[in-house]
């Protein structure tokens, strides 16, 4: 089971790892119950000339009053191939951000990826007294491009030193994986484990996870998630130990989420709570005018076989790390191979055959 923990985020989010980018004008959102309107927003994209850099604007509509409002705004700064660098958040409010002073952020992340476009670091950093401080660093381990852990330092602005936080740990079969939190206790000088899910997947997309407190030696159930897929949707259910229900149901239109509800169970039957629609207005699909073919693919392998999703009819060639070479055919969707257990290359990425 290899990388499973990025798969699902890439079944529905957009292709954003190599040179080219969708560039966004403007996003609109209503949110509505029963009853009607609940609010409205829009977030602008200004776009630098090297494509480089995305300054967002944010909008609140008002019910009441009829009008749009600033709420805040992030600028991303991004790698010349594609990979998010930095972004940085302001919050509504006067004193945050007036659209011409940007010397107090709320928020800013910073990124650093791995040859493979895996993320290996994130930064983060925070406004307090005047300053932009840091705040939390979190290191990403792989082994034979599989995430290992991830370990999470704090930052003191008092004692000005580092201290560890947590650890995540990553164990994988071939029905999925877990992942284990433990948190780092000073007094014993080592970390403790405290929280546990389990993750169980079918080619490459969640199926259900279950969450689990230890208590003594012991892992306590708390409460697991379902998902359930339908063409270009998908839901996850929340299953709590009371028994309480409720469901995020997410619609997806190319790599854009158009739709998003919320529903409760209520004695038999789904209960909508509110639902959101979102449009997209572009006058731009690409960073680069020339375009790339490893910008349309996305690739993985699990067990014995490798996926390549294509928004292109093409051919490519998947070489073994011995340096034969296997020549494909793609077509657009979703192709898959059958392939002899080692370690391949396709689109520059390597990929482990089981």
């Amino acid at each position: 089971m290899k990388k499973v923990i990025m798969l699902f985020i890439a079944f529905f989010c957009c292709f954003c790892c190599f040179s080219q980018r969708q560039l966004t004008d403007s996003i609109h959102s209503v949110r509505y119950n029963h009853n009607g309107l609940i609010d409205k927003n829009r977030s602008t994209y200004n776009h630098s000339t090297d494509k480089l850099t995305d300054t967002i604007f944010n909008y609140s509509y008002s019910i009441t009053g009829g009008y749009y409002y600033a709420n805040g705004a992030i600028i991303n700064l991004y790698y010349p191939n594609g990979l998010l660098k930095r972004a940085t958040k302001w919050a509504s409010g006067g004193h945050y951000f007036n659209y011409t002073d940007y010397s107090k952020p709320n928020e800013e992340y910073e990124y650093e990826y791995t040859d493979f476009g895996e993320i290996s670091q994130q930064t983060s950093f925070t406004f307090t007294n005047g300053k932009n401080i840091p705040c939390s660093i979190s290191k990403y381990y792989y082994t034979n491009d599989e995430l290992d852990s991830i370990v999470r330092k704090d930052y003191n602005n008092y004692t000005d030193a580092w201290s560890l936080y947590d650890k995540h740990i990553y164990n994988y079969s071939e029905n999925g994986y877990e992942e284990i939190i433990s948190n780092w206790i000073p007094e014993l000088n080592s970390f403790v484990e405290r929280f546990k899910t389990e993750y169980q997947v079918e080619l490459g997309r969640k199926q259900k996870e279950i969450y689990y407190i230890k208590e003594g030696e012991e892992w306590k159930y708390r409460f697991h998630i379902e998902y359930e897929y339908n063409e270009d949707e998908y839901s996850v259910i929340d299953v709590e130990k009371s028994g309480n229900y409720s469901k995020w149901t997410y619609k997806y239109k190319d790599d854009d989420l158009m739709a998003e509800s919320l529903y409760f169970w209520n004695d038999g039957y789904w209960e909508l709570n509110f639902k959101s629609e979102y449009t997209y207005f572009r006058s731009s699909m690409s960073a680069n005018s020339i375009p790339n073919i490893k910008d349309e693919l996305f690739v993985y392998s699990y067990m014995d076989k490798i996926f390549i999703q294509s928004k292109l009819e093409t051919k490519i060639n998947i070489y073994s790390i011995l340096g034969c070479s296997y020549p494909v055919h793609l077509h657009i969707g979703m192709n898959e191979f059958a392939l002899q257990k080692g370690i391949y290359i396709v689109n520059g990425k390597k990929l482990i055959v089981q």
